[in-house]
């Protein structure tokens, strides 16, 4: 899918190759996807009219969300648009689908922060590293802590890949043993995974 550009599609819906379109062999039909070729075939004039205006419908889309972050923007795989789908609620209406990832991240975070707050929980030899890695560590630009107007993405991005990357550095030095042990009632182990899982 990565080496397929999206407005390829349309080469073979209504366009120059769409005699080819059902040019044999054709492979295998999906299983556990309801219909087969012929039933294609026999509902060619019903489904080419969506076919195109789907395709259509995610280069307008793109064009739209990177045109002006990227110029001369890159060419649209399809590849491209499977991942921002996954990314995001689009048509259907409903939350990202990392949405919950995300919070139970948050949600751990928060937790561990408070017991260390109270005084239940006692940063170790791994935690204490990770101190140190994060000042070292810096994605240029760190600062300032916001960027105002539509360039904020690019700090959050920055950051993200900072974060994994401090992360992954302790992990590992220290692997996954004691206080990185991801087990729920270890504050910095669990926080450390479930943060990793969401980036």
């Amino acid at each position: 899918m990565d080496e397929v550009p999206l407005d390829r599609p349309l080469w073979w819906l209504g366009g120059a190759r769409h005699q080819e379109l059902y040019t044999e062999p054709l492979p295998e039909w999906p299983t556990g996807v309801p219909g087969n070729w012929d039933r294609v075939q026999r509902r060619e004039a019903q489904l080419l009219e969506p076919a195109r205006w789907i395709a259509s419908w995610h280069l307008l889309q793109d064009k739209k969300e990177n045109h002006e972050i990227l110029e001369p923007p890159p060419p649209l795989l399809l590849g491209d648009r499977c991942r921002a789908l996954a990314s995001g609620p689009y048509r259907d209406g409903h939350r990202p689908r990392w949405a919950g990832t995300v919070e139970y991240a948050v949600n751990g975070l928060n937790w561990a922060a408070s017991e260390l707050r109270a005084g239940l929980w006692t940063p170790g030899p791994a935690a204490r590293h990770a101190g140190v890695l994060h000042p070292s560590l810096i994605a240029a630009p760190d600062t300032p802590d916001e960027l105002a107007g539509e360039t904020a993405w690019i700090q959050r991005a920055v950051r993200l890949t900072h974060l994994k990357t401090v992360i992954d550095a302790v992990q590992a030095h220290h692997g996954q043993a004691g206080e990185l042990n991801s087990h729920p009632r270890l504050p910095f182990g669990s926080a450390l995974t479930i943060t990793a899982v969401a980036l």
